[in-house]
C-alpha cells in the first residue's frame, strides 16, 4: 500500500511517515522543506499546502497513492489568520480535490481537540460541541467539515476520518512547549516553575502512538470522527514532578507565585470510541517520551 503524509516535516507528520516505512508501506513524504532525519525509503517531495495549483501539481509530484494522512497545517496565530485559512482550509480541499487524481480511497485528517476550546463536560467525547477560539482551532473545524463533506469528498471510497489529537510529544518535538522546556532543564539540573497550584490537566500522547493507531485505522472498516490521545490527564506540576524523576534530575521544582488562570483546566479525553472502532491502545508511557525527547536532546548537544 501506498501512503501519502504530508507535513512530513513537522513533529506529527515525521512520525507518522517513519512508522509507516518501519511497517514496510510504501511512503511519499510531502511539505514544503524536506525532512532531512527521515530514513532514505521515504521519498519526499517538496509542495506547498498554499500553491493555487496543488491539485494539479500534486499528480505530476506523487503520480498515485491508495491513501492520504493529511497532518499538514499552518500553526501561526490570530495575527496571521488570514494565512491560517489559506493554508489549512484551502490546501485541505486542494488535497481532497487532489484525492481524484491520485487515486486515493482513503483520506485521514489530522485534527486537533483545540476546535472544542475548553471541555465543557468531566470527560472529552467526540459528540461534545465545538467552540474554537483561534484560527487555529476554526481551521480544524472547517477542515473536518470538508472531510465529511459529500461534495468536496466525492471520490473517496475508503476511509473518510478525522483524528482530533490531544498534545503530541515524545520523539521530533522541537516547539518550546511545556512539555519540551521541562524536558530541557530537567536535563541541564535547572530550576523548574509552575505557575498557580500547577493543577492544569493536560492529555499528552506519544506520536509513536498516534501514528500505531493510525496504522491499526487503516486495517479497519470505519469513517468517523475519532479522539486520539493517552485517556490519562498529567497536571503540569506532575509533568515535572516526574520529568525529574524520569531523568534523575536534581532540578528544585519551585511555584512562581504568579496565579495560572488555567489551573482549573482539565482535558479527560475518551478514547473509547477510537479502541472500539480500530483496537487503538496507546503503548507509550510518559516516562518514554520524556526519555525519548531527552535521548534527542543529549545527541544535539
Amino acid at each position: 500500500m501506498r501512503i501519502l503524509v504530508t507535513g512530513s516535516s513537522g513533529h506529527v507528520g515525521g512520525a507518522i511517515a517513519r512508522r509507516f516505512a518501519e511497517q514496510q508501506y510504501e511512503v511519499v513524504g510531502m511539505s514544503r522543506r524536506i525532512n532531512k532525519q527521515l530514513p532514505e525509503s521515504i521519498r519526499q517531495v517538496s509542495l506547498d499546502l498554499g500553491a493555487p495549483d496543488l491539485a494539479a501539481r500534486l499528480q505530476e509530484a506523487v503520480g498515485s497513492c491508495d491513501a492520504i494522512v493529511h497532518a499538514g497545517a499552518c500553526l501561526l496565530g490570530d495575527d496571521h489568520a488570514d494565512e491560517v485559512m489559506k493554508i489549512n482550509v484551502e490546501g485541505t480541499r486542494k488535497m481532497l480535490e487532489g484525492a481524484h487524481a491520485l487515486g486515493a480511497a482513503s483520506f485521514i485528517f489530522i485534527s486537533s481537540l483545540s476546535l472544542l476550546g475548553r471541555p465543557q463536560r468531566a470527560v472529552v467525547t467526540e459528540e461534545d460541541p465545538l467552540a474554537p477560539g483561534t484560527a487555529y482551532a476554526r481551521s480544524k473545524a472547517l477542515g473536518e467539515g470538508l472531510v465529511f463533506d459529500p461534495a468536496a469528498a466525492a471520490s473517496l471510497t475508503g476511509h473518510r476520518v478525522a483524528l482530533r489529537i490531544s498534545s503530541p510529544i515524545g520523539p521530533g518535538l522541537q516547539y518550546k512547549r511545556i512539555f519540551r522546556i521541562f524536558v530541557e532543564r530537567a536535563l541541564q539540573n535547572e530550576a523548574i516553575t509552575v505557575h498557580g497550584e500547577g493543577a492544569r490537566q493536560q492529555d499528552y500522547v506519544d506520536v509513536r502512538d498516534v501514528a500505531d493507531g493510525i496504522i491499526r485505522l487503516l486495517d479497519c472498516p470505519c469513517t468517523g470522527i475519532f479522539n486520539l490521545g493517552s485517556g490519562v490527564p498529567v497536571s503540569n506540576l506532575e509533568l515535572a514532578q516526574r520529568c525529574i524523576s524520569a531523568l534523575a534530575s536534581t532540578s528544585p521544582l519551585l511555584r512562581s507565585g504568579a496565579p495560572d488562570e488555567d489551573d482549573g483546566l482539565r482535558w479527560r479525553l475518551s478514547i473509547d470510541k477510537a479502541a472500539k472502532h480500530f483496537g487503538y491502545a496507546p503503548a507509550y508511557s510518559l516516562e518514554d517520551s520524556i526519555h525519548a525527547l531527552a535521548e534527542e536532546l543529549r545527541a544535539a548537544q
